[in-house]
């Protein structure tokens, strides 16, 4: 919090918010979660920071102060959101990052809440911000080797692009989890190119509608309307005196 509250001062933002990693890689399941903070999420979020184009904020750590809370934002909008960090970050703008990097762990217990984990980031991304999200596939070329490879299944070029692309993956995840102080041992190391696969197959998936399940509701949005605090008190006092 010292650090933050520094930070907040140097750089006058109305929000500082604080990027994260994962440090234990966890089993085969578990690393899904892994490579998605460390290879997807981090360099991106940092690259960001480093533009000066921080729009959002990370549930992970942001600090604001109170009054501008208040005079700022809508209460009864953010409780309707389902990424309400990433709303509250741009709702304070302007938003920098913070020069400590927090730390997480993984979440999925098996490869069902893993994957039901991973389409549930994705999803979210591509609502709050379709754009960047659809300029992945300039970096994401697997799913076009693989297409060649579907449609020439004889030759060798393709194949010889599609393998590139696994192998590239590889290095780079052995590569930025090594630097965030995260290591891979080989026994996960077949996890790599079942994420290559998925992100591809996610990224495609997630402009097709349908809809993220969390906390037992179907959000078909990123944000659905919620009844004001007010008017929900007073549904609850007219219930109880009835």
């Amino acid at each position: 919090i010292r650090s933050m509250r520094a930070d907040l001062a140097v750089t006058q933002a109305r929000c500082l918010t604080s990027p994260y990693v994962i440090e234990q890689a966890g089993n085969g399941a578990e690393m899904l979660d892994t490579l998605y903070v460390n290879l997807e999420f981090y360099p991106g979020v940092v690259f960001l920071g480093g533009q000066n184009m921080i729009r959002f904020g990370l549930g992970s750590g942001m600090l604001f102060g109170a009054e501008d809370f208040r005079q700022t934002v809508d209460w009864d909008y953010l409780g309707g959101c389902l990424a309400e960090d990433f709303h509250l970050g741009g709702m304070l703008t302007p938003a920098q990052l913070g020069s400590m990097r927090l730390t997480t762990v993984p979440a999925s217990r098996n490869w069902k809440e893993a994957i039901q984990h991973y389409l549930r980031w994705q999803k979210n991304i591509r609502w709050c911000r379709p754009g960047p999200f659809g300029a992945q596939l300039v970096v994401m070329p697997l799913l076009g080797w693989l297409a060649w490879v579907l449609m020439t299944p004889g030759e060798s070029l393709p194949w010889l692009g599609l393998l590139t692309v696994l192998a590239a993956d590889a290095i780079a995840a052995l590569s930025i989890c090594r630097v965030v102080g995260c290591r891979i041992g080989w026994r996960r190391l077949p996890t790599i190119p079942l994420w290559s696969f998925l992100r591809g197959f996610s990224w495609l998936a997630c402009w097709f509608p349908w809809p993220i399940v969390w906390r037992g509701r179907k959000w078909w949005s990123p944000h659905q309307e919620v009844k004001p605090q007010a008017e929900v008190l007073g549904t609850q006092r007219q219930s109880r005196l009835d």
